[in-house]
């Protein structure tokens, strides 16, 4: 499938008339007289002095860049669609082709130099030839193949692109890995070569370069810099890999230790698998041996007193010993299996390489998680405190409830649904005297005074005092008394209040008690504050019994949701969550009494086990070549053995220093390397102590970054394709049958990989969750996929293959530099047999849809991964 719309050229103005192109023949009258036929020559590339710096709209590869593949074809976009042909001193040819006037070359940046000429920059090349004399510059007569008209809107009709149609020219050579270029546009014709170099061009006629000399002088209209990087692109990569099949050999067994023979005999003869990580066969159930037991205690049968081995994870398990046929299942499976202690061994050993560092984070963790309790029993305080203040708001009316949550009124939201918003949304644009205090809402009321005006004076009050400015004398004190004048009030007030703080005190007072209750102690109030306020209660009228308010009236219907958003229960767990981030506090349900979380280590297992124990994580990993693919199966069990042997010296080292822990922990619970969310990693394995009387391998965490939940095939891939190309998406894909063998079913969605990682520096591993039986039906594939990005041109790389025709490709996409047997693309490097409806050669648009890069998507059947000879 074509990005866009190609064409193969474009032409307008004179030039795009019938006939010669280098002339235009015109019929000239003049005042009545016989016509005069003229003719006029056409502006050519001899007549070019340059581009504009506007004209080159963009270049590929980046100037500058320096792992450009080497299978690829630099390229430049130019803004005007007509460009490369609207100089041109040809015409089209029988098959309806167009040379160009301008061409892309690339050279070698030790074999040429670019310095400044008179009117324009002048490449100057020397040794442009192999040692089989063969030109490292592409044949002139062919610049056809690179130049195209591209539509990427594809809208436009037949004879003419889209509005946002451009030209391009694709360099038509190959290039060497590990070689700087120059990336040059040139005028293809000698004409316009001596014109760039201020030398007469004449009847200067033909190319500007002739494959037979190895030097090249030519001015550049626009040039750039790249080297090459690797030969092998992503495609290239992805095609190069196959599977390789392990035989059962690399699935060992192991004998029972010698050691075992001499308190139990009949264990001198016993093998089992040796278990690892990633195995080529489907993991072994756990094998407890009941016969091992002896070896487990302090004595023999005899009595005789020897060095007991080691229960691990008996603390966790609250065992004595794996003796007990009472202990979980778990822990008897992981004692009494040789196989599964040797991996507990393991993580054993991985704990003692790294003790200081694991007992210093725990210690650490220990006194985070005594501060996190330490604010749940504020937390517990505060809400018993609070429970009065919540009993009494519950009877309060809309305008009190509303005045006590203003300073919240940004974060309480209130309302249902999708009108649930905050509280000072809801009160936005709203009468202000719902924000009053009752008491002064009745007085208003009955007074016909604003209380919206009288509010804002309280509210101005308030405001200056937080900021610090003096509300006293003529600020704040005239305007409320006016206010209150005007209500009836007072009919003498002082024009000023000395005392701004007991001012802002009356205002208090009379907000919460009303005029009869204002407290004056004349003993601390000034002379004029205190007739301020006897003037004022002097005044005040004694309310009749007709004048007695009725029932405060809720006209937003607030009082029931601030109420209950007041009310602790529910107010501060979401706070106590928050500042617990990681305590696994839900903000929704009550609060815990205390927190029990144990601390995870957060390097993975896996990391540690490649750098002291490679051997454990899978069989003959040395045995791997380049670009292969070998499919394991993830033993879950011996994932956990390890962790249990970490779990079981950790806690011995603990209590050795004699740290304290409530509980048997088991920090040692991430098994993969994961991404975090901005909080605590996740564990993989749900703490030990919380296994209970199940098998081992089946107590994977559910958390939202645990890795291995449920792993079951594993790939191992040998190849720089991912680290080079880390955007490639790796999948599982069903299968399907079209008769003629298995296709991806793209009817079905991928299956994602659950854990990913690297080992060393060129493995790395996708794991996946269970799909269900893997050679069910059609099966599965392996997909690799290469994303789109961007338009580019290319050719595969070089392959060991012999040049192949037309006829044995499958697609143009599979074509390589091999099978056209030269530096170049050349017009009969290949036949003209059509393939996918393109013909090689025909015209520029053809070989744009040729050499157009497509994204690949390659399958390795899992039939062909998992088969064990």
């Amino acid at each position: 499938m074509m990005e866009g719309r190609f064409y193969s050229w474009m032409r307008r103005g004179l030039r795009a008339l019938e006939g010669a192109r280098d002339t235009v023949e015109l019929d000239v009258t003049i005042a009545g007289q016989n016509p005069v036929r003229a003719t006029l020559p056409l502006a050519g590339p001899g007549q070019v002095e340059g581009l504009r710096e506007t004209a080159v709209v963009g270049v590929d590869p980046a100037p500058g860049s320096g792992d450009h593949r080497a299978g690829a074809l630099p390229f430049v976009t130019f803004r005007d669609p007509a460009l490369p042909w609207s100089m041109s001193p040809q015409s089209p040819d029988a098959q309806g082709r167009l040379t160009p006037w301008l061409a892309l070359i690339c050279v070698p940046q030790d074999r040429a130099t670019i310095h400044r000429g008179q009117m324009l920059d002048v490449l100057d090349a020397d040794d442009l030839q192999t040692e089989d004399g063969a030109s490292l510059l592409p044949d002139p007569a062919d610049a056809y193949l690179g130049a195209h008209v591209h539509d990427p809107d594809g809208t436009a009709g037949d004879a003419e692109p889209g509005a946002r149609a451009v030209s391009r020219l694709v360099c038509l050579q190959q290039l060497v890995s590990g070689t700087a270029y120059f990336a040059c546009v040139v005028p293809l014709f000698e004409a316009g070569r001596r014109a760039g170099l201020e030398i007469d061009p004449g009847d200067a006629d033909g190319f500007a370069w002739d494959l037979a000399s190895p030097r090249l002088r030519t001015p550049v209209y626009h040039h750039w810099r790249f080297s090459c990087g690797p030969g092998r692109g992503v495609e290239d990569l992805l095609r190069d890999l196959s599977a390789q099949v392990l035989d059962k050999s690399a699935a060992a067994e192991v004998a029972v230790a010698d050691r075992f023979s001499d308190p139990v005999p009949s264990l001198s003869d016993t093998k089992l698998p040796l278990r690892t990580l990633f195995s080529p066969v489907d993991p072994p159930s756990p094998t407890p041996l009941r016969a091992l037991t002896p070896a487990l205690k302090a004595t023999d049968g005899r009595g005789d007193v020897q060095l007991p081995l080691p229960s691990y994870g008996a603390a966790q398990a609250e065992a004595e010993d794996a003796s007990d046929d009472a202990a979980p299942r778990w822990f008897r499976e992981v004692n009494r299996d040789p196989s599964l202690r040797r991996l507990a061994g393991v993580g054993a050993a991985l704990v003692r390489a790294q003790q200081d560092a694991m007992v210093g984070f725990v210690r650490q963790s220990a006194g985070a998680i005594d501060e996190a309790n330490a604010i749940l029993g504020r937390a517990h305080a505060a809400k018993a405190m609070n429970r009065g203040l919540t009993a009494a708001l519950a009877k309060a009316d809309a305008p009190t409830l509303t005045l006590f949550a203003m300073p919240a009124a940004d974060r309480m939201r209130v309302g249902n649904g999708a009108a649930r918003k905050p509280l000072g949304a809801a009160l936005a644009g709203r009468d202000l005297a719902v924000l009053s205090a009752p008491g002064l809402t009745r007085r208003a009321s009955r007074r016909s005074v604003d209380a919206a005006e009288l509010a804002q004076a309280f509210e101005r009050v308030g405001t200056e005092m937080a900021d610090g400015h003096d509300v006293a004398g003529a600020s704040i004190a005239p305007e409320l008394a006016t206010g209150m004048i005007d209500a009836g009030q007072a009919s003498s007030i002082p024009a000023a209040a000395p005392d701004a703080r007991r001012f802002a005190d009356l205002l208090a007072d009379l907000a919460d008690n009303g005029l009869r209750d204002l407290d004056i102690k004349t003993t601390e109030t000034p002379p004029e504050v205190t007739a301020w306020a006897d003037g004022l209660r002097d005044n005040s009228a004694q309310p009749s019994r007709r004048d007695e308010p009725g029932p405060v009236d809720d006209p937003l219907g607030l009082a029931q949701d601030i109420a209950s958003a007041l009310d602790p229960d529910r107010s501060v767990p979401p706070r106590i969550a928050a500042r617990l981030d990681g305590a696994g506090i839900d903000p929704e349900a009550p609060l815990p009494s205390r927190v029990l979380t144990e601390p995870v280590w957060p390097e993975p297992v896996i990391d540690q086990v490649l750098k002291m124990a490679p051997d454990v994580l899978a069989p003959a990993f040395s045995q791997m070549r380049e670009d292969t693919i070998v499919g394991m199966r993830y033993d879950a069990a011996a994932m956990e053995a390890i962790m249990v042997g970490a779990n079981h010296e950790l806690m011995r080292e603990l209590r050795w220093r004699g740290l304290p822990c409530e509980v048997a922990v088991s920090p040692v619970r991430r098994a993969f390397p994961a991404p975090t969310r901005g909080g605590t990693l996740d564990p993989d394995l749900l703490p030990l102590r919380n296994w209970g009387d199940t098998p081992l391998g089946s107590h994977a965490a559910q958390g939202a970054d645990a890795q291995g939940a449920g792993v079951d095939f594993v790939a191992i891939i040998r190849s720089s394709l991912i680290r080079r190309f880390p955007d490639v998406t790796v999948t599982l894909n069903r299968a399907a049958e079209d008769g003629q063998g298995r296709i991806l079913d793209t009817r079905r969605q991928p299956v994602a990989p659950a854990i990913t990682g690297t080992l060393g520096e060129d493995l790395i591993y996708f794991g996946f969750p269970p799909v269900g039986d893997l050679m069910a039906d059609a099966g599965w594939f392996l997909t690799f996929t290469q994303p789109r990005v961007g338009l580019s041109f290319g050719i595969n790389a070089p392959s060991d293959t012999p040049p192949r025709g037309v006829g044995e490709l499958s697609s143009w996409n599979a074509l390589s530099w091999s099978d056209l047997q030269g530096g170049t693309i050349r017009r009969d490097a290949l036949d003209a047999t059509p393939l996918e409806g393109l013909r090689w050669g025909s015209g520029g648009a053809a070989m744009a849809g040729i050499l157009l890069e497509r994204p690949v998507t390659v399958g390795l059947h899992l039939s062909d991964l998992l088969t064990v000879g």
